[in-house]
């Protein structure tokens, strides 16, 4: 028996449940991330389909009508452009740059540049090493050790995610954040 048959009963053993037990090999054959090969987004688009379709007779040729009226029409959605919150506050200030050193932001400037004091990823420790780095998830440990740090200018193009920044032992651990991106 299977450790997903144990976990979840013979009965309710499925096609998505086996699903499971391949979704890591996917993402190693493929060599995308598991958002590029999920159908969330055909799921999102389905979903709007369907509310497009009024009742149940004809729905093809009603999702067909809807879609022909948005076209028509000269309303047109605007991708809300995403932004990061930057801030001096400490739950708002920590970054991972697109050089992949850490920045703790100290001062705004003019022009959406920042005063960050900035570390370099060599002076970044492990967290953990098994099952793999923790640097390769952008997770890693660094001191307080001010000597590291390098203060400098920072452009907001620069910013390529914000961290969480923790107090640990002697120094901070730092964590991406997942959803670390804002709608304006």
């Amino acid at each position: 028996m299977l450790i997903h048959q144990l976990i979840y009963g013979e009965t309710f053993v499925s096609y998505n449940v086996h699903s499971l037990i391949h979704i890591a090999d996917d993402v190693e054959h493929f060599g995308k991330s598991l958002n590029d090969i999920s159908a969330f987004q055909f799921e999102n688009h389905l979903q709007k389909l369907k509310k497009s379709v009024r009742k149940a007779q004809n729905p093809i040729a009603q999702a067909t009508k809807r879609i022909k009226e948005l076209e028509k029409s000269k309303f047109k959605h605007l991708p809300r452009k995403l932004h990061i919150c930057v801030s001096t506050k400490w739950k708002d200030s920590c970054f991972l740059l697109k050089s992949k050193k850490i920045a703790i932001v100290k001062e705004k400037r003019a022009n959406n540049a920042y005063l960050c004091d900035v570390i370099n990823k060599a002076y970044v420790d492990t967290f953990f090493d098994s099952p793999l780095d923790s640097k390769l998830l952008n997770i890693g440990v660094f001191g307080k050790n001010q000597r590291h740090y390098k203060r400098m200018l920072v452009e907001y193009d620069d910013f390529e995610k914000k961290l969480v920044c923790l107090p640990y032992e002697r120094g901070y651990l730092v964590l991406p954040m997942l959803h670390g991106m804002e709608r304006w």
